[in-house]
């Protein structure tokens, strides 16, 4: 049982991949330490024998939690931000859903920036407007037709017409 005025800060932890989610100060009020009652977050004291690294970002960033041992560990910065911690490989791996998410994100807003082209009183030509709807189609398309981009500047953007640039 840890003395409650040894308690530096309060984490909640992702209880499925040992991710830090917040670190608080503890109030007048210190929740119990352990695992919540639906099993998906557990609440741990970080005292001066387990906090690793002063800086609370860094911390954050490069500790992860170990359920099994109930101990903080070193990961060390993520290689990309489509990288996830595994817990059972102590690796990280790849997450492609994490990067199709953003690619989609900047798909979305480009094609909100051509939304224009499709009004009625847009000023373009016929064949202007036919250009913008190709360009948005191509767009629209693009996350069917990837080529397992490391990036979203790895991926080969349509290029949009040239009263779009």
């Amino acid at each position: 049982m840890t003395d409650v005025q040894n308690i530096r800060y309060i984490a909640e932890i992702d209880e499925a991949t040992g991710r830090i989610i917040q670190i608080l100060q503890p109030t007048h009020t210190i929740p119990n330490e352990g695992l919540s009652e639906d099993g998906t977050r557990r609440i741990v004291y970080i005292t001066a024998l387990n906090l690793h690294e002063p800086n609370l970002a860094l911390f954050i960033q490069n500790w992860w939690f170990n359920p099994t041992n109930l101990e903080f560990f070193e990961v060390g910065e993520a290689p990309n931000r489509h990288a996830t911690w595994s817990l059972s490989s102590s690796s990280w791996i790849w997450d492609a859903d994490a990067l199709l998410a953003d690619i989609r994100l900047h798909r979305n807003a480009r094609i909100a920036r051509s939304d224009w082209t499709q009004l009625g009183d847009a000023s373009l030509t016929d064949s202007q407007v036919a250009e913008a709807q190709a360009y948005r189609t191509a767009l629209r398309n693009l996350t069917t037709n990837l080529d397992n981009p490391s990036s979203v500047e790895a991926v080969d953007w349509p290029t949009p017409p040239s009263f779009l640039q």
